[in-house]
């Protein structure tokens, strides 16, 4: 088999490269600002493959890779300015990479890739990274123009601290399947430097070069400044905004919102609405496609409304200008090349490449491991919830108060009962005590209870009693105008 000529692009980050300057050239400290740059593998695509990319997160002013944000926001906007995918992606210091699976049905066009922060909402659009991507789908590959490689795509000059790359263990050629190791070393005048590399290999004779000019961007992009801060910086995990209202459109205000994301070792998050009815979550560890349900602490009124945010900003996409452009026709037979072998991938190697792995999280319940445990298997089985907890559950009481039946969790302390009342979960969802007594107790594999104050945030609870089932009970909920499911996409898992 011939050997195949391959381009290896290299794209680094090292300390004192980074720039933020005014319009006049003066830096601007004045608030704290901070600038990503996505590397993708490549800059033209075809239908049906996967786009890897490595994202560069910075802080303006120190030059330095960033930590104020732990969510980044990338997107593919079509030509006419429609997301196509989108992705929230966990930020570690200085960045994070992922992957797009540009699916076989998208249309041929130049695509805008986009990437931000919450934080950078602030600044506007004119302040995310933007650049452009071909696509071309091989059914329907007209109309499409592709760009070529930018010639400064690895330009390392220039800067009070100029880095120099350099490859060892690079050979020329290489034949088929042989290992291929590369030793990248980077410096400046004063010495050798860490930096944060990304590789891309593709063929010479590809349509896919890659392009991308860090310091061209970080130095091109404009400062603007903000009287209004309305978009917080994410520093812990996503944030997750809406409002409340009732039937007829009044906000509802100082009502209890209750969050969870229902599974195994599901998440809970309480909150008030503030007087415009508007809430906030900051939601962590939260990775992959799912459902969150939020909940009114209102037992009586059924007549409210759950509005939830788009966290992705809503403006159509930027379009960059002056890229090198070649014509469709000169690349035809490198497309089919390309299209065949994608085709070939996604057939016979599906599940490689749709392989992802989720990150290393506490597995514990939020409200710890301390706290009875009984397995509801080891008992003699009753047909009602209330059976179940007076016959052998002697840290939780079913007690009559105000002529409704209540739980409540002893205080051995004081030799009572917490005057609070518990936190009660359904496989992490808060229900009510009457919910709860009304469930089918067969359905109820494990129950973990809680005896002491438990604080979440400004908000109290005598105790925790906490259900789970066999199989989430997150169908048995009832879809009321209190309680609604949303699907919510969280964090890309790992690729």
């Amino acid at each position: 088999m011939p050997n195949k000529a391959m381009l290896i692009a290299i794209l680094f980050l090292s300390p004192g490269y980074l720039f933020s300057q005014k319009s006049d050239g003066r830096e601007d400290h004045s608030i704290f600002r901070e600038k990503i740059f996505v590397r993708t593998d490549k800059s033209n695509y075809m239908a049906g493959e996967m786009l890897w990319w490595k994202l560069y997160y910075t802080d303006a002013y120190l030059r330095r890779p960033a930590s104020l944000s732990r969510i980044a926001y990338l997107e593919i906007i079509d030509p006419a300015g429609k997301p196509v995918l989108q992705a929230k992606s966990a930020l570690g210091k200085g960045g994070s990479n992922g992957v797009f699976f540009l699916p076989p049905s998208v249309s041929s066009g130049v695509y805008t890739l986009r990437a931000y922060t919450n934080w950078m909402k602030n600044f506007g659009p004119d302040y995310f990274f933007s650049k452009q991507i071909a696509i071309i789908n091989a059914l329907h590959p007209a109309g499409v123009s592709v760009s070529g490689q930018d010639s400064a795509a690895n330009d390392n000059s220039g800067g009070p601290h100029q880095l120099t790359v350099s490859l060892a263990g690079c050979d020329k050629k290489y034949p088929s399947r042989k290992e291929v190791i590369l030793m990248v070393h980077t410096a400046t005048s004063n010495g050798s430097v860490p930096a944060t590399v990304s590789v891309a290999v593709y063929k010479v004779d590809s349509s896919s070069g890659a392009t991308g000019n860090l310091k061209k961007y970080l130095w091109a992009t404009p400062a603007q400044n903000t009287d209004v801060i309305k978009y917080p910086p994410e520093v812990d995990g996503q944030i997750i905004t809406g409002d409340l209202k009732t039937s007829s459109g009044k906000p509802v205000a100082n009502m209890v919102i209750n969050l969870s994301v229902p599974a195994a070792h599901g998440a809970f998050y309480p909150a008030l609405t503030d007087s415009i009815g508007r809430f906030s979550f900051d939601v962590r560890n939260y990775y992959g496609p799912g459902r969150i349900i939020l909940k009114t602490a209102d037992d009586e009124r059924i007549d409210y409304h759950f509005t939830v945010t788009d966290p992705f900003f809503d403006v159509s996409g930027r379009n960059e200008k002056n890229i090198p452009t070649a014509s469709h026709d000169s690349l035809s037979a490198s497309a089919t090349r390309e299209a065949v072998d994608m085709q070939v991938q996604n057939i016979y190697h599906s599940q490689e490449l749709g392989k992802s792995y989720l990150p290393d999280v506490d597995t514990l319940p939020f409200y710890g491991n301390h706290y009875v445990n009984y397995n509801l298997d080891d008992y003699v089985r009753f047909i009602t919830v209330e059976e179940v907890l007076r016959e052998y559950i002697p840290q939780v009481a079913v007690r009559r108060i105000n002529g409704q039946l209540e739980l409540s969790v002893i205080d051995y302390l004081h030799k009572g009962y917490f005057i609070v009342k518990p936190l009660i979960l359904l496989d992490g969802v808060a229900v009510s005590a009457k919910e709860i007594l009304s469930y089918d107790p067969l359905k109820i594999k494990n129950l973990k209870v809680v005896t002491a104050n438990y604080h979440l945030g400004e908000f109290i609870y005598g105790g925790v009693v906490s259900f789970s089932t066999y199989q989430s009970a997150a169908e048995d909920i009832p879809a009321t105008a209190k309680t609604t499911a949303f699907d919510y996409d969280g964090l890309q898992p790992v690729p």
